[in-house]
C-alpha cells in the first residue's frame, strides 16, 4: 500500500467516524425530545396538501388575513403595526413562533369553549344559540387558526429559499 493511499484511507475513516459522531448526536438530540415536543412538530408541520396554500385560498383565508384586526394589510395601512418586524431570518423565525402560538390559543382555547357552548346549547335544543356559537367558532377560531397556518407555511417557504440562495452564495469547504 502506498503512502498516499495510506493517507487517503485513513482520511476516509476520520470523515466516517466524524460523520457517525454527528448522526450519532443528532440521533441522540431526537431521542431526548418530550413524547408533547414530538407532537407539537406532528401538529404544527406543514402537511403536504397544504404547501401550495391553494385549499386555504379557496376556503377564504386570505382574504380573512387582509381584514383580519391583528395585522391584516387592511389595518397595517391604517395605522396599525404588522406582526412581522422586518425580513430577516430571525424576524421570519420570530413571526413562524408567533403563527404557533395563535393559532394554539384559537385551536385548542377558543374552539373547545365555542363548541362546547354550541353542544349545550343543541343538547337543549335551543338550535338557534347554537348556530350562534358556531357561527362565532368559524369566525373567531376556524379562519384564525386557518389563516396562521396559511402564513407560517408561506414564511417556511421563503425561510427555505433564503436559505438557498445563502448556501449558493457561500462555496463549499472540504
Amino acid at each position: 500500500m502506498s503512502e498516499e493511499s495510506a493517507t487517503s484511507t485513513v482520511k476516509a475513516r476520520e470523515l466516517t467516524n466524524l460523520e457517525s459522531e454527528l448522526y450519532s448526536e443528532v440521533t441522540a438530540n431526537q431521542s431526548k425530545r418530550t413524547f408533547w415536543q414530538k407532537l407539537n412538530d406532528l401538529y404544527f408541520e406543514p402537511k403536504t396538501f397544504e404547501k401550495s396554500g391553494k385549499l386555504y385560498e379557496a376556503l377564504g383565508a386570505k382574504w380573512f388575513g387582509k381584514y383580519c384586526p391583528n395585522g391584516g394589510s387592511y389595518w397595517t395601512q391604517k395605522g396599525q403595526s404588522s406582526m412581522i418586524h422586518g425580513r430577516k431570518k430571525g424576524d421570519l423565525e420570530s413571526f413562524i413562533v408567533l403563527t404557533k402560538i395563535l393559532e394554539g390559543i384559537h385551536a385548542f382555547g377558543g374552539a373547545p369553549f365555542c363548541t362546547t357552548m354550541a353542544a349545550i346549547y343543541l343538547a337543549d335544543k335551543d338550535y338557534a344559540s347554537a348556530a350562534i356559537w358556531g357561527v362565532i367558532d368559524i369566525a373567531l377560531n376556524f379562519y384564525p387558526v386557518m389563516s396562521q397556518r396559511y402564513n407560517r407555511n408561506k414564511t417556511i417557504q421563503i425561510l427555505d429559499r433564503l436559505e438557498e440562495r445563502e448556501a449558493r452564495k457561500t462555496p463549499a469547504t472540504y
